[in-house]
């Protein structure tokens, strides 16, 4: 779908045709302003009158465009009907309007004319879309705005609507300017499979509905952050919607919470590795599928197996969907293994995975990008089989002990937060928690809901609060001493009724403590992160004293990582270049040689014993010797008078120095020299097809013509 109005806009972008934008327009591609331009004329034609109607577009960051009536049309501003619209992340909205809502199908500018104009509401979005592409097709003002590409630079700029607006997601970065490599982003994009496919199947055991019903294919709804960079791109790290069902419930807070978090992750990474077209399209389009192939696996058991009935029939269809997909991206198929387990399903997904990969190493033009692809390909080949299931697994057990402890009355709806202790302990064998009570109902207040991100390679906990978006980490000056950690992972997530929140560190364990803004509550969370920081390189310092963190190894660790990348593509330039240079020396060499060869060849031609002097003039330029033989006044004589009554007698050096009297033909290419003609066959020649010219005269032309070759 997504890459059906790629092309749509593709042909808007180019076309000078007004039949072929209309066309587009037809087909549900987005509405550039040429569309707004087009607008009064479609009201009309829907017997919506509105005499002066002007529409006023406000880009976002660039200018005011207007449409509509033209001030010379009314008298002062009170006689017109004005339209105010703000074209924002590519979608159209009434200017002011707190809700902008969700338009399907690339509808946004009907959404947003219809709130301002209520006639609007009795036609459906496709109506509007079928009369806007009549009218660009028919009006001759909009007909010759096309013809003469004034769309053009608006389109390209990027000015156009249709897109759904994203709504902005809870963050869990802890330094939102952070970048995230391509290697890194391309290696979590494939890791997320297996965590969204856990995750796909607490939601549908806990709403009892089909794990198909959990998720749809799709762009992203939510997005925890933007890129003000123009070279990076805020890439999700999975591209999904949540379907509608999950959406509207209310059931869990905490657990819809998190989806939204995990859907809307995103990295700072290079345009390259986020670029619609390149190696991210392949995998947009294929991590829906590869969550639904991950359906017959059950991550609630230990380890992850096949699913209670599972059927090796239902894998069919999905494996011919992949190979289609697949099949158009000019990837290799796969093939269904004689024998089903669930981590041959694994292996499958990591297949497909190294496929894509595989085909954008072939495609790729840039060394570097392709060095990266080649590093990410080879790290997820070399993955241990029976590894690629547990991502999944530890969400799953995770979240539903989360859930589970914070989640005691109201389905997640707990306003009365008391002291009470939950940890949760992370092992080989699973994770398991326990909870100490002091005093009342244990539980975590929703009104500030926590966001727990848990990726692969370790657990990663961060508390938000509705109203700011900062850590507050603070130490408690009356209490000296800290309190020690165990070497296992654990986050102790403690609701203390205290003044005062605590953060402490050791033994590479953190503990990050944030005011959630509930009265006589504070939320505080100790992760180890011994694991992830083995794994990511990089150790976390705290400085305490600011109340920040200050990551002093990760940031010379990135900046070592980004001086070599960029002395790497140096040298690889400079290596080019020679190349080029030698490239361009061998080629003179070759022409150079082929001149020595052809001068050879001729001056062989022209010393070969006495051969045809008349070829060895004409090869090396000399022809002035032929022309002078046809410019000899008694050989012109000749020639004409045995021209004028022997048609076939002819006496031709210039052109292929043939002497032509009834068939006897005196040719330069003959393999006798000019002497020998001049004494014996030109002689006979004469003598036997004398036509009444005076053999002195012949005998003369003969010498002259040979004197004069031999002269030149």
């Amino acid at each position: 779908m997504e890459h059906r109005s790629s092309e749509l806009m593709s042909v808007l972008r180019t076309t000078n045709d007004p039949s072929q934008f209309a066309a587009a327009i037809r087909d549900g591609t987005e509405m550039d302003l040429t569309c707004v331009k087009a607008v009064p004329e479609v009201l009309k034609a829907l017997n919506i009158h509105i005499p002066k109607l002007v529409i006023n577009v406000h880009v976002e960051k660039v200018e005011t465009y207007r449409f509509g009536a033209e001030q010379y049309d009314f008298d002062g501003v009170d006689s017109c009907v004005t339209v105010d619209l703000e074209l924002r992340d590519n979608h159209y909205q009434l200017r002011g309007s707190s809700e902008p809502g969700m338009s399907e199908g690339n509808n946004c500018l009907y959404a947003a004319l219809a709130t301002a104009i209520p006639q609007l509401s009795n036609t459906s979005a496709e109506d509007f879309r079928r009369r806007m592409a009549d009218c660009i097709e028919t009006n001759s003002e909009t007909r010759r705005y096309i013809q003469l590409g004034q769309h053009h630079a608006l389109l390209q700029s990027g000015i156009f609507g249709g897109m759904v607006l994203r709504r902005r997601s809870r963050s869990t970065h802890e330094d939102l300017s952070r970048v995230t490599s391509a290697k890194e982003h391309l290696l979590a994009r494939f890791e997320a499979i297996f965590d969204m496919a856990g995750l796909v199947q607490l939601y549908a055991e806990y709403l009892r509905i089909h794990r198909s019903e959990v998720l749809r294919a799709g762009p992203s709804q939510y997005q925890d952050r933007s890129s003000s960079d123009p070279k990076l791109h805020a890439a999700h790290v999975t591209r999904v919607q949540i379907s509608q069902r999950v959406e509207d419930n209310e059931q869990s807070l905490i657990l819809v919470d998190y989806l939204k978090t995990q859907v809307g992750h995103t990295h700072l990474v290079e345009k390259w590795a986020n670029v619609w077209g390149g190696v991210a399209q392949d995998i947009d389009l294929l991590q829906v599928s590869l969550i639904g192939l991950l359906e017959e696996v059950d991550f609630f058991q230990n380890p992850p197996g096949l699913i209670q009935g599972f059927k090796n029939d239902r894998l069919k269809p999905r494996i011919r969907k992949i190979n289609s997909q697949l099949h158009r991206r000019k990837a290799s198929k796969i093939t269904l293994p004689d024998t089903t387990t669930a981590t041959a399903i694994a292996e499958i997904c990591r297949q497909v995975f190294a496929n894509v990969l595989h085909r954008a190493i072939k495609t790729m033009r840039t060394e570097c990008f392709r060095n990266v692809l080649r590093d990410v390909h080879d790290s997820i080949t070399a993955k241990d089989a029976d590894e690629l299931l547990k991502p999944g697994q530890k969400v799953v057990d995770f979240v539903r002990l989360v859930q589970q402890h914070c989640a005691k009355t109201g389905g997640g709806r707990i306003t009365d937060a008391d002291a009470g202790t939950v940890v949760v302990r992370s092992s080989g064998e699973g994770i398991e928690a326990h909870s100490g009570i002091e005093g009342g109902s244990s539980g975590i207040s929703v009104e500030n809901v926590c966001d727990i991100r848990c990726s692969s390679g370790g657990e990663e906990t961060r508390n938000m609060a509705d109203d700011d978006d900062t850590d507050c980490l603070l130490i408690d000056e009356e209490e000296d001493e800290g309190r020690g950690v165990d070497e296992e992972d654990e986050v102790a997530m403690e609701c203390e009724s205290t003044e005062n929140a605590r953060m402490y560190e050791a033994d590479g364990n953190h503990e990050m403590v944030q005011d959630c803004g509930q009265e006589g509550s504070r939320i505080s969370k100790r992760v180890h992160e011994r694991d992830y920081e083995e794994e990511h390189g990089g150790k976390r310092q705290k400085d305490c004293a600011n109340g920040g963190e200050v990551r002093l190894d990760d940031k010379r660790e990135r900046e070592r990582q980004l001086e070599h990348e960029k002395e790497r593509i140096r040298v690889q330039s400079r290596e080019r270049e020679r190349e080029r240079d030698r490239e361009r020396e061998k080629e003179r060499e070759r022409e150079r040689d082929r001149e020595r060869d052809k001068e050879r060849e001729l001056q062989r031609d022209v010393g070969n014993g006495r051969g045809s002097e008349i070829e060895n003039a004409r090869r090396s330029g000399r022809e002035s010797a032929i022309e002078n033989v046809t410019r000899n006044g008694s050989c012109s004589e000749i020639e004409s008078d045995i021209g004028s009554r022997k048609g076939t007698a002819k006496y031709s050096v210039r052109s292929n120095a043939k002497w032509s009297a009834r068939g006897c033909c005196f040719k330069a290419n003959a393999r006798w020299s000019v002497r020998e003609r001049v004494k014996g066959n030109a002689r006979r020649s004469v003598k036997q097809h004398e036509t009444g010219i005076a053999k002195g005269n012949v005998k003369g032309c003969v010498r002259l013509s040979a004197t004069c070759v031999r002269g030149s």
